[in-house]
């Protein structure tokens, strides 16, 4: 059971960072597109060689109180003398020389290196839109500086890449926004820092202008040079943001109509009131009777007397065979009886 709890729990870390990983923008490196360096004792083209110490694709920053040609060889040792009794006791180590101050750079050039330079570099990067600009961190070789007064200006004019050309084709710049470089503890290399906003029309080009006191060279720089944080990636098809609904049209206003007005109509012509006589109500004592009202008795006793006559004569006993007629009016049949 144990076991199956650990590797479903690797399983679930494992899948969270597969699914947030896609999110985090790593950051990448970029090379230099372009590079030079100009020197007091350069030519157009380059057409005067480097000094020794400056290898083919380095860069070299030197200030008037530096040394245009390298330090000489160390001489061979000399034996010590013989030892004597009492030495006297070691010198104190000098002190550490105080930091070089950078020289007094005019804000903005036309072309040219400034006063008291004696060799001055320039780099190129290619930006892409969107992307940040990170640290841009150069190996120094030779000699390590205790302390450098560089400091990096944006290029407003492109340049040629060329190695020991001469300062008057240093391009153009602005000192108005400008980054310092920062020492490695070793003194293995320098770094800046804040170039972010340098950046224009999708590259970034610096001239590094020395200080009082610098004799720097930089060694070629690598593909690693300039620390990039790309553009985050567009989002899917799939996931592509649902745009608003379209608004709904406004109600049209309902139609203005004219009120209706009922036709005024004349009055009708008033009707003078007639006065009726009420009728008089019927008497409750019948009328008198009359011959209309006569007539219905006169019918009534015929209709019982003809019942009467009709049930006396019914009542009487009934004529002798082969008579005819009735009582009185009977007499003797003579003839055979009709056929019923």
């Amino acid at each position: 059971m144990r076991g199956l709890r650990t590797v479903l729990g690797v399983g679930a870390v494992a899948i969270c960072l597969g699914l947030c990983g896609g999110g985090v923008q790593r950051a990448a490196a970029e090379a230099p597109s372009a590079t030079a360096w100009w020197s007091a004792l350069g030519a157009p083209g380059g057409q005067v060689p480097a000094p020794p110490d400056v290898q083919s694709g380095d860069l070299l920053v030197e200030g008037v109180g530096g040394q245009l040609s390298p330090p000489a060889a160390p001489q061979p040792p000399v034996p010590p003398p013989a030892p004597v009794p009492a030495p006297p006791a070691p010198p104190a180590p000098p002190a550490p020389p105080p930091p070089t101050a950078p020289l007094p750079a005019p804000p903005v050039s036309a072309g040219g290196a400034p006063p008291g330079a004696l060799a001055v570099a320039a780099l190129s990067f290619p930006v892409a839109d969107g992307a940040q600009v990170g640290t841009l961190t150069l190996a120094i070789g030779g000699l390590k500086p205790p302390a450098v007064g560089i400091i990096a200006c944006p290029v407003t004019a492109g340049f040629r890449p060329v190695e020991n050309g001469p300062l008057t084709d240093v391009p153009p710049f602005d000192c108005s926004t400008h980054d310092t470089a920062i020492l490695a503890a070793d003194g293995s290399s320098i770094s800046f820092a804040h170039l972010g906003a340098m950046v224009r029309a999708g590259s970034l080009r610096v001239v590094l202008l020395p200080g009082a006191a610098d004799r720097v060279v930089l060694t070629r720089p690598g593909p690693a040079a300039l620390a990039v944080i790309p553009a985050p990636p567009a989002p899917p098809d799939d996931i592509a943001p649902v745009p608003p609904p379209a608004p709904a049209p406004a109600p049209e206003p309902p139609p203005v109509t004219a009120p209706v007005t009922a036709p005024v109509t004349a009055a009708p012509p008033a009707v003078p009131r007639r006065h009726h006589r009420a009728a008089p109500q019927a008497s409750a004592v019948p009328p008198a009777p009359g011959p209309l009202r006569t007539a219905p008795r006169v019918i009534l006793v015929a209709t019982l007397a003809a019942i009467a006559a009709a049930a006396l004569v019914l009542g009487r006993p009934a004529t002798t065979a082969g008579s005819r007629g009735f009582h009185r009016f009977a007499r003797e049949r003579t003839g055979p009886a009709p056929r019923v």
